[in-house]
């Protein structure tokens, strides 16, 4: 079972930061996800919000602000973004690929899909695109990843939160080509894993509190998606749930 560190663990780490990635490594997490969008000149960076005055107080969307704007912006320490002791900018695509430790890999969480093509060409050219995971939302995005993702398993990500949400997101998956899916913890159960892995699909699951875990790891998933990779950690049975890996 795969543990993936959600959003660079802002429960450690600004979102989205070196820092964030940093942690992921030092706690033992498989890979760790970072949300992509794309700014005004076609540059991939790393942000969750489409205008990031949470995490960065900047009330310009990022696609209409430009990679040396961006990057002089500065990030807030603390969970979610909130106040605290101001540090650097969330980082480019390229560079958090370059301070990638070889043991970890990336989920690529698209916010734009616009960003899937040139992110793409980013981690290929780093040398990380067949340790990463690029998750996508839409038809025309999940369209080009399953073409030019070649190495990396490509993901479907829809919110279902009903039993038939879930089943027609699965099939949707399925159909789209793409090898992977990611559910919420409350609609996640065995027969919903049993379902998408006849479909083909691997199943990841958002884990949403600290002592969910091992309810999670009991369905079958492949993977889970969390903010605490030590709990996730001893759901799986590692003997050292705090130690690097």
């Amino acid at each position: 079972m795969r543990i993936i560190a959600h959003r660079t663990l802002p429960l450690d780490a600004p979102e989205n930061s070196l820092a964030g990635i940093a942690a992921a490594a030092r706690q033992g997490a498989d890979l760790v996800e970072i949300d992509v969008r794309l700014t005004r000149d076609g540059v991939p960076v790393l942000c969750h919000d489409p205008i990031p005055l949470r995490t960065l107080r900047w009330p310009v969307p990022v696609r209409f602000t430009s990679e040396r704007c961006f990057g002089r912006l500065r990030a807030f320490d603390g969970p979610g973004g909130g106040e605290g002791h101001r540090r650097a900018a969330p980082p480019t695509l390229a560079a958090a690929a370059e301070a990638l430790p070889p043991h970890l890999g990336f989920a690529v969480d698209f916010k734009d899909g616009r960003a899937v093509g040139v992110s793409v060409d980013v981690l290929a050219a780093l040398g990380v695109l067949d340790r990463s995971l690029l998750w996508t939302r839409d038809q025309r995005s999940t369209e080009f990843a399953v073409r030019g993702g070649h190495g990396a398993e490509r993901a479907l990500l829809a919110p279902a939160s009903t039993p038939a949400a879930v089943y027609d997101y699965l099939h949707r998956a399925a159909a789209w080509g793409v090898e992977a899916v990611s559910i919420d913890d409350r609609v996640t159960d065995p027969v919903v894993v049993a379902s998408a892995h006849e479909l083909g699909l691997v199943v990841y699951c958002w884990v949403r509190s600290e002592d969910g875990h091992e309810a999670a790891a009991a369905t079958g998933v492949d993977g889970i998606v969390t903010d605490w990779v030590g709990a996730a950690r001893r759901a799986r049975g590692d003997a050292s749930p705090s130690g690097g890996a």
